[in-house]
């Protein structure tokens, strides 16, 4: 099993979250290439169960599991793959030094549908 060492930077604060997903109502979107909001951090915290995680750039495969979450880096393609049943859930993060990231235009982006607003913006 390889897992990552998943710290969140000082200073990161939550921003949204996905609604916890299983085996079976995963969005296609998050089990092919594409990357997290804009902008932001994410963190893949398994529930029960587990699943791999793929960097698209590296084909690099790594395991989570409710003990071993998944730091994702903004700007990045990656994809998730289903090994069993499982229940996960996807938090995203702003931090300042995310404001060095050159974003992709055209990247898929499925996670920020589940970025709330600031609070008082319209």
């Amino acid at each position: 099993m390889k897992y990552q060492k998943c710290i969140l930077p000082q200073g990161a604060v939550r921003t949204g979250a996905t609604p916890v997903f299983s085996e079976k109502t995963v969005p296609d979107a998050i089990l092919t290439r594409h990357m997290a909001p804009r902008g932001k951090l994410a963190r893949l915290i398994v529930l029960s169960g587990k699943l791999q995680f793929c960097w698209e750039d590296t084909q690099e495969l790594l395991d989570a599991d409710q003990t071993h979450p998944i730091l994702i880096t903004p700007e990045r393609c990656h994809h998730v793959k289903l090994i069993g049943p499982v229940q996960f859930r996807v938090e995203f993060y702003d931090h300042p030094e995310l404001d060095r990231f050159h974003t992709d235009p055209d990247a898929a982006r499925p996670g920020e549908a589940y970025i709330r607003e600031p609070a008082g913006a319209k």
